[in-house]
């Protein structure tokens, strides 16, 4: 399989098709509780697809911890207690970044990611390749 282009931008793209998912970059604030320790706290989404979330927390959570995520997105949709573990962990300016790999979502709150997803993720594209030959 040939490697990545050159063009960051593009680069950018193969990733995001090289996944399951698509994602998007979501400017939106989400509720993580740690279920093993029973704590919450707040963090800042990064990225957002059907399949999981990255976002950056003050606290570092550790992998493999199973959470329930509870987030508000721009649009007015609200996701409630999904379930979720961390996948991954990188310390970052901010706190940690870390990824979280969703699991036993319902076909409703799949579909409305996916939506959400699709929806801008176009709007994304758009944007990226306006004005571009």
């Amino acid at each position: 399989m040939p490697g990545p282009p050159q063009n960051a931008l593009k680069f950018n793209l193969y990733v995001m098709f090289q996944r399951k998912h698509q994602r998007v970059r979501v400017d939106a604030r989400i509720k993580v509780h740690d279920i093993l320790e029973d704590k919450t706290q707040y963090a800042q989404i990064v990225d957002l697809s059907a399949g999981g979330v990255a976002l950056t927390v003050e606290t570092r959570i550790l992998q493999s911890t199973p959470v329930a995520l509870t987030f508000w997105l721009p649009d007015g949709m609200v996701c409630r207690n999904l379930p979720g573990d961390v996948v991954w962990v990188k310390a970052s300016k901010g706190g940690h970044d870390i990824g979280i790999c969703f699991h036993d979502l319902t076909p409703e709150e799949i579909s409305l990611l996916d939506g959400f997803v699709m929806k801008h993720w176009n709007r994304q594209e758009r944007k990226l390749f306006k004005g571009r030959a």
